[in-house]
C-alpha cells in the first residue's frame, strides 16, 4: 500500500472522529430528556440547551413579594412533577419571523411535548399554573386563552389564590 492510501486512510478517520466529537443540532421532532425545571415556564434538556415555553408565562420564583415567590414554587413544582427527567419533543411557530427560534437571553422558544403527548404549555395553563402571555400571537392562541378561562373559572392552581 502506498503512503497516499495510508494518508487518505488517515484524513478519513480524522474527520470521522472530529464528526462525533460535535454535538449535532437535533431536529425539532427528535427526543430529548429533560434534566432540570428552571421555574414554570423554562426547562433545561441534556445538552445544556435552555428553552424557553412559548405562548406562556408562569410566575416568577425569586420574586419581590413572598406571595409571589410561593406561586412561582408551585408552578416550578407542578412543571418538575410533569417533565423533570423525561422525554420531550420541541415544536418550534411557524408563524414566528425568529428563524434561529431564540430570545435575547439565548434561550430556545419552543412548544414542549412529552412523548406521551402531552402539551406541556397547555397543561401549564390548564391546571393553573401558568397564564397566556397579552398580546403575543401565535398558532395556539385560541386554545390558551380557553385552557386559561377554565382554570380561573375553576380557581385551579394559582387562580384559587387569586383575589
Amino acid at each position: 500500500m502506498t503512503a497516499r492510501y495510508y494518508h487518505f486512510c488517515f484524513t478519513v478517520l480524522v474527520c470521522l472522529f472530529l464528526g462525533a466529537l460535535q454535538q449535532p443540532v437535533a431536529p425539532a421532532d427528535a427526543l430529548r430528556t429533560v434534566t432540570h425545571v428552571f421555574d414554570g415556564d423554562t426547562i433545561v434538556l441534556e445538552n445544556g440547551e435552555v428553552v424557553r415555553l412559548l405562548g406562556i408565562d408562569a410566575p416568577e420564583i425569586k420574586h419581590a413579594t413572598k406571595t409571589e415567590a410561593e406561586m412561582g414554587k408551585e408552578a416550578a413544582g407542578f412543571a418538575r412533577k410533569l417533565v423533570e427527567g423525561k422525554k420531550v419533543r420541541l415544536e418550534f411557530d411557524p408563524s414566528s419571523p425568529n428563524t434561529s427560534h431564540k430570545d435575547s437571553r439565548k434561550r430556545t422558544l419552543a412548544y414542549v411535548f412529552l412523548a406521551d403527548g402531552t402539551f406541556l404549555n397547555a397543561e401549564l395553563i390548564k391546571q393553573g399554573y401558568a397564564f397566556i402571555i397579552p398580546g403575543f400571537v401565535h398558532k395556539y392562541r385560541e386554545e390558551f386563552e380557553r385552557l386559561e378561562r377554565e382554570a380561573r373559572e375553576n380557581k385551579r392552581g394559582l387562580w384559587k389564590k387569586a383575589f
